[in-house]
């Protein structure tokens, strides 16, 4: 995806608020590409244009690129129920008319997110550098990009009081961190053991014959709950 959505990812680089606080782009043509007067030669990514991919995994699938995954929220849907046959119920949901306001970014850049929380946003970036660190063993330690949107994250959910906090820190760990983690170096189970042991710091474990079984003997996890 990469490829075919290359102009996509760069452009979206370049949104800004208008005047009237509107998410907006640089215009998808450049100037003189096409005549002012043509319909299109103003056109834009507007702020209510969201995109959701899926992707069946298995052996043929190839990975996605760190920069595919440094811009996106990877959600893993893994819950399998087998044993639910009867899908003939009544759904009482009733549906909800929101305003784009309750989806798009408050943030472009860490100054927006320091000027709203400067403590929490220290906080919250104390914990990444922490990870970041772990990861800067096989290399696979990460930019500002994903910093910025694991902090804007933690501050949307602040604001609204959508999740605890280590709930949220903990989807962003599954959803921005553990999807780039990929390889069969060595080094790779070096980096999920001690993020494992910064996840679950009552129940150390070190590289040996038994680790998984001693690891999923722990039960007081700070983060990775599943």
């Amino acid at each position: 995806m990469e490829y075919y959505l290359s102009e996509y990812l760069s452009i979206i680089e370049s949104r800004y608020f208008d005047d009237d606080n509107q998410l907006l782009t640089d215009r998808i043509f450049p100037k003189g590409y096409l005549p002012e007067d043509n319909l299109y030669a103003n056109l834009r990514i507007p702020g209510n244009l969201y995109i959701i991919g899926t992707v069946n995994m298995d052996d043929s699938t190839f990975a996605f690129s760190r920069k595919v995954l440094d811009r996106v929220n990877t959600i893993e849907f893994s819950d399998v129920r087998l044993d639910i046959l009867d899908f003939d119920f009544e759904d009482n949901r009733e549906d909800m008319n929101l305003d784009n306001s309750w989806f798009k970014t408050s943030y472009l850049s860490i100054k927006d997110a320091i000027k709203t929380d400067r403590e929490y946003v220290k906080r919250v970036n104390k914990e990444i550098i922490e990870i970041n660190n772990i990861m800067a063993m096989g290399n696979k330690h990460f930019g500002y990009r994903v910093r910025d949107e694991i902090v804007f994250y933690m501050l949307e959910n602040k604001r609204y009081g959508l999740l605890e906090e280590h709930i949220a820190f903990d989807y962003q760990i599954m959803q921005k961190i553990l999807p780039t983690i990929t390889g069969s170096d060595r080094v790779i189970k070096d980096i999920l053991i001690d993020l494992y042991n910064y996840c679950n710091p009552s129940n150390h474990i070190i590289d040996g014959i038994d680790y998984i079984r001693h690891g999923e003997e722990g039960n007081n996890y700070r983060y990775f709950r599943k």
